[in-house]
């Protein structure tokens, strides 16, 4: 290490930021970053960051050096709520880990190329946590191991297996920032414990705090970074004068920093980098706009500033380091931090002035760690320790490089685990590779990699990416624990360890070719749903308050093509009904409203009739309210009529999507009744249940009644045949409700809950009801899931109360594990309910596969979604399939009741005019053969010259006829010369 008696080579760094043409723009970061993380990460080949804090469940990623203005930016979409961290790994630049408040941490393999629109294909799930997901840090030697803090522990995955391996608990609250020693053998975290912050030390294979402190006494943020491989790890926090401070502790005596640095005041979180090829400590916090550095030193003072601040031209709302393999060491540039601002990403590079540029300094620029792994993840969690190998970063004499002490055995086995991306190639000639003999103990292992540190060169900033390779499709496997799964269209692929230690030699005239990569992605039409938000213009604004008695086995919220209807928080049961088609707000004066008398249980229009709702209520009396045409601005205080029959409250309603008039109801009689409405009476009374249903729904057909109650039981009826159930089996165990919905004849989607309250999909055949045929887990919330599904596209869209997001997933009747989850909504907002139009409001020339309104605090808000398509001026026949007419009913209650099954008409979506896609591409484009091109007009040299004279000819004219000018002057006789 330095000393404070020698000259430092490094501590005349200054920093300089890229002109702005190298930044990458357009950005609406806002100012609701509210986690501990960088909000910025970056590998050698891609930068990902939050690029809207009002985006809930996605990120933005670009491949390095991008630049200039973007229409839209490439996104990950996958978490329901704000990611609060997210990292790459050190081994493998497409691989990147995020976690949010949904309390799961996902991993994604980023295509070759990039990414293009939303991509929201995991390659794996973990979790869910106890708490929010705080920090995520990558072992630094090991393979596909990584370090998740949540809440009051922190836990270590084998990202091969997909498994948890330890949980170091000991902590009192939130844990906020860990970090890894530089050889992986111990971990660090900070975290809030009482009204101080607590450093605590941890040998992460055995569980067990070692050392620990006071870091810092503040209630703010505070981060914590170990310094390589050293015994110094540093702290950044704030003390009691609410100033910034860097502390740096010796792990051997922490009972009080070896040096203590006061950075002024501040308001953001502290933020920790290390070089430790430099061994320069960088500094900084959110939301102000300079960086400072330190200098460690081996003796006291330890730490010592540099004279040069960095003074940002914006406010830093989040930074990151690029790898050191990425620099450019010909500029002499030893560090090079993305800023995240409030509009844009600016690169900042810190640059030792050197007299010339055109040579490597050597001196400068040491060897660094590769971006090849020392061991698996087996062996490290078996005991063992081994170092990354060197690279050297001169890019014309780089070399392959060495194991450390002793190379990892390859597992013959094949184990699924994270398969790494192509190693960023060198843009220098490699040389052959050379034998390594093996070093002795005590001395530095030969470094022997090519460098792989790109200059940073600015790209063109296309909105369109680069086309993707071809997606290829493999069937998943079978799936029912949804817990620390694998996506059925997952990226992660086997690899030996051979193959992660495996050295490449090319000579400088030959290329080694790059391996072939097989994509596993399940191929879609529908993958890439897009959600609007309709304009503002468009919204049912200043709602009277809303009801929260409202059961939660009842929507609260209904809509149909002309109306809304919302229950208000007024005594007496009473529900709003509102037109949809008169926007704006509303006058809170004369609100029209439907007066029920007893509290509002659960209500429903009647599909073949829009006037026509249907209401349940505490009284267990159902009243059928006729809504006059013109009539939503009038307050009705007695119903059309009474059903009667029930003995407690009736809790859900449900009609037959087929037969006018059918209705089935269940109550807290545990009573289920088929009503025929035209004759107000009970048509057939099926046999009690033992607990009320949380859920029913009827099949397409008409046929089946399908319900899930109280004890888990599912249950399958046909009316008309049996009192009693024809098929039953168990539902999912978690105690809180649950959801039914049909997506074809015979299958049925249930969202609940897990025993570890993570909410799920199962999917059951009504043949056979003692297990489902696949479990899919979706995110941690006390919210049940409500199902809507879209037959003619195959889609099934989810929310619950409260949520911000719309999730989707598409059903593959032939492929396991059935659901497969597509682009979610993220609305920006929360919302109380949805209800989704008929088919035909959608405007299928701008590819809307749906059409929907959703509730909110105080208004109603229609929403779009949308499959994005090159050829718009097609009827995309391809998602349009003829629909069902489903506002006319296909036979009558009598005919229904006497045993007649009838399938609903369907009409074409097409609009008039508009030809089909399948048409378009079936025309015939003429296609010209090999060699074939320019046969008939191909001419000979001769040819062409006899041409051109020709043109020129009769551009000038022919003169071969006309006389010369001097023919024409006069002159003398040719005698008239002869001597006289």
């Amino acid at each position: 290490m330095t000393s404070r008696f020698k000259t430092s080579k490094y501590r005349s760094a200054f920093s300089y930021a890229y002109k702005k043409e190298f930044w990458v723009n357009d950005l609406n970061v806002g100012s609701n970053l509210n986690s501990n993380g960088h909000h910025i990460a970056s590998s050698c080949q891609y930068v990902a960051f939050n690029h809207d804090s009002n985006s809930q469940g996605s990120i933005a990623v670009l491949p390095l050096g991008s630049c200039g203005r973007f229409s839209s930016f490439p996104l990950i979409a996958g978490h329901v709520g704000f990611v609060t961290n997210f990292a790459f790994s050190p081994f493998d630049d497409a691989l990147l880990a995020t976690g949010a408040e949904d309390k799961l941490v996902k991993l994604w393999r980023i295509p070759d190329g990039g990414i293009e629109g939303v991509y929201s294909t995991a390659a794996a799930t973990l979790g869910p946590t106890e708490a929010r997901i705080e920090d995520i840090a990558f072992h630094p030697a090991a393979d596909n191991v990584c370090a998740v803090s949540a809440g009051p522990c922190v836990k270590l995955w084998d990202l091969e297996k997909c498994e948890q391996k330890a949980s170091l608990g000991g902590h009192e609250d939130t844990v906020q920032s860990i970090s890894w020693h530089g050889d992986g053998t111990l971990l660090a975290t900070i975290c809030k414990d009482g009204k101080t912050r607590k450093l605590r030390i941890f040998d992460p294979r055995t569980d067990k705090s070692i050392k620990e402190g006071t870091a810092h006494t503040a209630l703010k943020d505070a981060s914590v970074l170990w310094l390589g491989d050293t015994n110094f790890v540093a702290t950044a926090g704030y003390g009691i004068t609410r100033d910034v401070e860097l502390a740096l502790w010796d792990i051997q005596d922490m009972t009080k920093p070896v040096a203590l640095q006061t950075l002024g005041n501040a308001t953001g979180s502290p933020m920790l980098f290390y070089d430790k090829d430099s061994q320069l400590l960088f500094t900084a916090s959110k939301s102000e706009s300079t960086i400072h550095f330190f200098e460690l030193a081996d003796k006291a003072p330890f730490l010592s500033k540099g004279p040069h601040v960095c003074q940002c031209s914006t406010q830093v709302k989040g930074l990151t380091a690029v790898p050191k393999r990425a620099v450019d060491v010909m500029a002499c540039q030893i560090v090079r931090f993305l800023q995240l601002a409030q509009t844009a990403i600016i690169p900042i590079g810190y640059h030792i002035q050197r007299k010339s540029t055109s040579e490597f300094h050597a001196d400068l620029f040491p060897d660094t760690a590769s971006g090849i792994p020392a061991m698996t993840a087996q062996q490290w969690f078996d005991g063992a320790n081994e170092k990354v190998a060197l690279v050297s970063l001169n890019p014309a004499n780089s070399k392959k490089p060495a194991a450390a002490d002793k190379k990892p055995t390859a597992d013959k086995k094949p184990v699924v685990g994270v398969k790494p991306a192509e190693e960023v190639k060198p843009a220098v000639e490699v040389k052959p590779a050379v034998e390594v003999k093996p070093a002795a103990a005590d001395k530095k292992p030969a470094a022997t990699e090519p460098a792989t540190p790109p200059p940073m060169k600015p790209t063109s900033s296309v909105d369109k990416p680069a086309d993707k390779p071809a997606e290829k499709m493999a069937a998943p496997e079978k799936q029912k624990e949804p817990v620390g799964r694998s996506s059925s269209s997952s990226a992660l692929q086997p690899r030996s360890k051979t193959e992660a230690t495996e050295t490449v030699t090319a000579t400088p005239d030959e290329t080694p070719a790059p391996k072939a990569v097989l994509n596993i992605v399940r191929s879609s039409k529908v993958r890439h749903v897009e959600g609007r938000l309709a304009h503002k213009s468009t919204h049912v604004e200043k709602l009277p308050k809303l009801s929260t008695t409202v059961p939660g086995d009842s929507n609260a919220f209904q809509a149909n093509k002309e109306l809304v209807a919302v229950v208000l928080a007024v005594p007496g049961g009473q529900i709003g009904v509102f037109d949809l088609s008169k926007a704006g707000r509303l006058d809170t004066d004369a609100v029209p409203t439907l007066q029920n008398v007893a509290s509002v249980m659960d209500f429903v229009f009647d599909p073949f009739d829009s006037r026509k709702l249907l209401v349940a209520c505490e009284d267990a009396r159902i009243r059928v309210w006729k809504i006059p045409k013109d009539g939503t601005g009038q307050t009705y205080s007695e119903p059309d009529s009474y059903l009667i029959g029930h003995q407690e409250k009736p809790n859900i309603l449900c009609f037959n999507p087929l037969a006018s008039s059918i209705l089935a109801s269940s109550g807290y009689d545990c009573r289920l009744y088929i009503w025929n409405i035209d004759t107000k009476k009970v048509a057939i009374t099926l046999n009690p249940v033992k607990e009320p249903l949380f859920s029913m729904a009827w099949s397409p057909c008409g046929q089946y009644l399908a319900t899930i109650s109280k004890d888990h039981s599912i249950r399958v009826y046909e009316p008309r045949a049996s009192c009693g159930p024809i098929k039953e089996g168990e539902g999912p165990e978690g105690s809180r409700g649950a959801r039914l919905v049909w997506v074809d004849k015979e299958r049925i989607v249930i969202s609940g809950f897990n025993k570890n309250s993570l909410r799920t999909l199962s999917v059951y055949n009504m043949r056979d009801l003692k297990q489902p045929l696949s479990v899919v887990g979706t995110n941690i919330s006390p919210a049940t899931l409500m199902p809507f599904y879209d037959p003619d596209t195959h889609l099934l869209f989810l929310t619950g109360k409260g949520d911000h997001t719309i999730l989707a997933f598409e059903y593959v009747a032939d492929q396991e594990p059935y659901l497969f989850e597509v682009t979610p909504f993220p609305c920006g907002s929360p919302h109380q309910a949805i209800s989704f139009l008929h088919k035909t409001e959608c405007d299928v020339k701008q590819v809307e596969v749906a059409r929907g309104v959703r509730l909110c605090q105080a208004t109603i808000e229609p929403f779009t979604l949308r499959v994005p398509r090159v050829k718009t001026e097609f009827f995309q026949d391809d998602l349009f399939p003829d629909t069902a007419v489903a506002w006319e009913p296909a036979m009558t209650a009598d005919q229904w009741l006497s045993g007649c099954n009838k399938a609903q008409r369907t009409i074409s979506l097409r609009p008039e005019g508009m030809k089909l896609l399948s048409e378009g591409l079936k025309e015939a484009v003429p296609v010209t053969k090999k060699y074939q091109s320019y046969s008939k007009q191909y001419k000979t040299d001769q040819e062409k010259k006899e041409e051109l004279l020709n043109a020129m000819v009769t551009k000038m004219g022919d003169k071969n006829e006309a006389p010369l000018p001097q023919s024409k002057q006069d002159g003398v006789d040719s005698d008239e010369w002869e001597d006289s």
